[in-house]
């Protein structure tokens, strides 16, 4: 299952104005990044700990993330309103008591594979975790489907390489 679970939101997810955010569907973490998935694409966030304190400060900052980048990776002229399946539900459930949400959302699931059916028609994206925590997708035409709809936009990136066939 390559280690990646997919939290689903279930109100939990907020910005760093704490407004709630209901267009991120599910929300992973891996290797200092957060994962990001929406109806129309990803969103990378990538971490760092904060500068370590002096030997006189009693506070912990290295456990307040500080946010270096944020990537999206959109699919241009996606279906906006997609159906989502999850699949391999991982064991055990999350609870959220934060700020915009004081009640709590509880019994958050989270899972192991998310598929997001017709981002465009007749195609299908599966999300999955790959080796040493990294983030997998598969794109899957279907019959009737047209390979040549599928565009990838990013913003935020500076520049995007290609490597044995890998972006």
């Amino acid at each position: 299952n390559g280690g990646i679970r997919f939290i689903e939101n279930k109100g939990q997810v907020a910005d760093a104005n704490g407004n709630s955010r209901p267009d991120i569907k599910f929300k992973a973490e891996t290797n200092n990044t957060g994962i990001y998935l929406r109806n129309t694409g990803i969103s990378y966030v990538l971490y760092s700990p904060k500068d370590a304190p002096s030997e006189d400060d009693t506070t912990d900052f290295h456990s307040i993330p500080t946010m270096l980048t944020r990537d999206d990776m959109d699919f241009a002229g996606a279906n906006v309103y997609t159906h989502t399946e999850k699949n391999k539900e991982s064991a055990g459930s999350y609870n959220y008591y934060l700020a915009h949400c004081p009640t709590g959302v509880t019994g958050v699931k989270a899972y192991y594979e998310v598929i997001q059916k017709n981002i465009y028609n007749n195609i299908d994206v599966y999300y999955y975790g790959g080796a040493q925590g990294s983030l997998k997708y598969d794109i899957v035409v279907k019959p009737g489907g047209n390979p040549n709809e599928i565009a990838l936009e990013f913003n935020g990136a500076n520049e995007i390489k290609s490597e044995n066939g890998q972006i």
